[in-house]
């Protein structure tokens, strides 16, 4: 989020991370007049001929490419997703275990489901709960969220902020620019921006303002104590994913600017996914942190400190 229109800089972004390969994409604004969404089959190319007609001089945004899960690849489960009062916009990267139940508490609350996806059921059930403040909603519903995932949530009547959270493998980084902040499943997303980065946890909120970052403990709503941003290098941590990498037949996948153990957990899931067929079937399963920690540590290395400690 900046004061810089943020169009372009979220289709930017999501083309720095097709190289994953997506089967659909969507971005929404908050512009002047309410949230601004488009979403298009394909590649984010079919995505920027969508959103011609998306605000650009808003300066809060947000976009998602999707691999297919809950749901066929169409528009219509193309992520984000809008509370049917237009007030609020969600995305996810993950699966939410539960979403049979949570989406039949919405459906049963009168909401209209317009897609088959999981996600959706969050954007209903945060315009359920809305009570001023989206960072507190989100912290209330989180404990009700099962599986692993992580999100982010927009609200038109809070055009200042984006707020997200994460539980298991999905990563949810942050990245501090001069006056700019970003969210992001993944670095290259905003390296050309900024190189220095904070990690958000599992158990806590993150509020994002343009020049501004908070994390809250879900379980007490009390603020998190942690250092400022910084650049993202630490070289004895890189070497060690790097020696992890290539004992595991793995190379390219790890830049100087890479945190070694938690971003050398998500290239590793999305490099054996596109490996092949029997590579997909093997290695798409959500990846705990014990066992990544484990898996880094039982090769000789060190587990690199987080860049939130000082």
């Amino acid at each position: 989020m900046l004061f810089r229109s943020c169009k372009e800089l979220v289709l930017t972004g999501l083309e720095h991370l097709e190289y994953r390969g997506y089967d659909s994409a969507g971005m929404v604004v908050i512009a002047d007049a309410g949230l601004e969404r488009a979403r298009a089959v394909g590649p984010v190319a079919n995505l920027r001929t969508a959103a011609a007609d998306v605000s650009t001089t808003a300066t809060v945004g947000m976009g998602h490419t999707r691999w297919a899960t809950h749901g066929g690849v169409e528009e219509r489960n193309a992520h984000p997703f809008l509370s049917e009062d237009g007030r609020f916009a969600v995305l996810m990267n993950g699966i939410f275990e539960n979403y049979v139940e949570l989406r039949a508490e919405v459906a049963a609350a009168g909401a209209a489901l317009a897609s088959d996806t999981d996600t959706e059921a969050l954007v209903h059930l945060i315009e359920e709960e809305y009570d001023g403040d989206l960072a507190e909603t989100c912290r209330r519903l989180y404990p009700r969220l099962e599986g692993h995932f992580a999100f982010l949530a927009i609200a038109r009547d809070e055009p200042d902020r984006i707020v997200g959270a994460r539980l298991a493998w999905p990563p949810l980084v942050v990245g501090r620019g001069d006056g700019d902040t970003f969210l992001a499943s993944f670095t290259p997303a905003f390296l050309e921006e900024t190189r220095r980065i904070q990690i958000v946890d599992e158990g806590e909120i993150v509020i994002a303002t343009r020049d501004d970052v908070r994390f809250v403990g879900v379980a007490d709503g009390q603020p998190r104590l942690i250092a400022e941003g910084r650049p993202c290098h630490r070289e004895e941590g890189a070497r060690a994913a790097a020696r992890q990498a290539a004992r595991l037949g793995i190379r390219d996948l790890l830049p100087a600017h890479a945190c070694a153990y938690h971003f050398f957990r998500e290239i590793s899931f999305s490099t054996w996914s596109s490996r092949s067929r029997s590579a997909t079937r093997r290695f798409r399963r959500p990846f705990s942190c014990s066992s990544w920690r484990s898996r880094l540590t039982s090769a000789g290395s060190n587990e690199p400190k987080c860049f939130r400690q000082p």
